[in-house]
């Protein structure tokens, strides 16, 4: 007896199975696999039904297009699963700023003088070079980059401004290197200084030396402060000055003892007697006399008379 029912259930899966899906979005490839697919199940769909109508179809035969048809199902199913979407459009990318930039960084590139420049300033722009040098390199690799994106592009474009920028600021800070100034002369010398510290002087009294005599008891002797410096002259004009080493002497002081012994008074010799004479000696002094006039009422007019005589004066004061 034949069991043809074992075709009635892979003959619905295969209707559902051929039952078309949405291909527009995919793949040529997974569209031409999956179309292959399901062609094949359609003529494995076809045998089946004919061997199902086939009244002198044997077991065996039955059973192999049940198999033949439950794998071109299979199949199909791989094939839909497998349909695989076509990638987004990659969107037009607009590389005129990037080719703009690279136009002046070979203008940015062109070497400038740089004789007579410091080193310094030199150093900068030949580094500022290299870096525009590196920066152009990428760019014309993005440039030439079908696959680079808008992004891409625009971050070298970017990079690439911003290095002709340095460039240009590096070169105009080239500087000129100025004439070489003479060294300064340097002199360096040590300075002696001699401060003379006087000397005090003491005076003390001394009960055993005589009033008015003085004794030097000790010497008096000056002391010093040496300083030594150490000094730095740059052309002329004195840097710098600081002290290398100092010594000092005292001084000694004078002491002088002064006497303050009063000496006995000395014993005066006798005086011999003085010899005393005695005599008498007579001095004259002339001493002129005096004319008194006086009235008298009884002597004529016109008549003088003489009271006394000059020679009878002197006598007198002789007596």
């Amino acid at each position: 007896m034949l069991i043809k029912p074992n075709l009635k259930k892979p003959l619905t899966k295969a209707v559902e199975a051929l039952k078309p899906v949405d291909t527009s979005n995919k793949t040529e490839d997974s569209v031409s696999a999956y179309q292959k697919a399901l062609a094949n199940l359609t003529s494995e769909k076809a045998k089946a039904e004919t061997v199902k109508n086939d009244a002198k179809a044997d077991q065996p035969k039955v059973n192999q297009a049940e198999k033949d048809l439950t794998a071109a199902i299979k199949t199909v199913e791989a094939a839909k699963t497998a349909l695989v979407d076509k990638p987004a459009p990659t969107p037009s990318v607009d590389k005129a700023k990037l080719e703009e930039a690279l136009t002046k960084a070979v203008e940015a590139l062109k070497p400038a003088d740089t004789t007579n420049k410091t080193e310094d300033s030199v150093s900068a722009y030949q580094k500022a070079l290299a870096n525009l040098t590196s920066e152009k390199a990428k760019a014309e690799t993005v440039k030439n980059d079908a696959k680079a994106d808008q992004p891409k592009v625009n971050q070298a474009e970017k990079d690439l401004t911003a290095a002709i920028t340095v460039v240009e600021a590096a070169k105009s800070a080239l500087v000129e290197k100025q004439a070489e100034k003479p060294k300064p002369k340097v002199v360096e010398k040590d300075e002696t200084k001699v401060e003379v510290l006087a000397y005090k002087t003491v005076r003390r009294d001394n009960a055993d030396l005589e009033k008015g005599k003085e004794n030097v008891v000790q010497k008096g002797k000056d002391g010093s402060v040496t300083t030594v410096e150490h000094v730095v002259i740059v052309d002329g004009v004195e840097k710098e000055r600081k002290v290398v080493s100092t010594n000092k002497v005292d001084a000694v002081d004078e002491i002088i003892e002064v006497g303050t012994k009063v000496p006995a008074a000395p014993v005066e010799p006798s005086k011999p007697e003085p010899k005393v004479v005695e005599k008498e000696e007579t001095k004259v002094e002339v001493v002129p006399y005096k004319t008194v006039r006086r009235d008298n009422a009884d002597l004529e007019k016109k008549v003088k008379k003489t009271l006394f005589k000059k020679e009878k004066l002197e006598a007198s004061q002789q007596s």
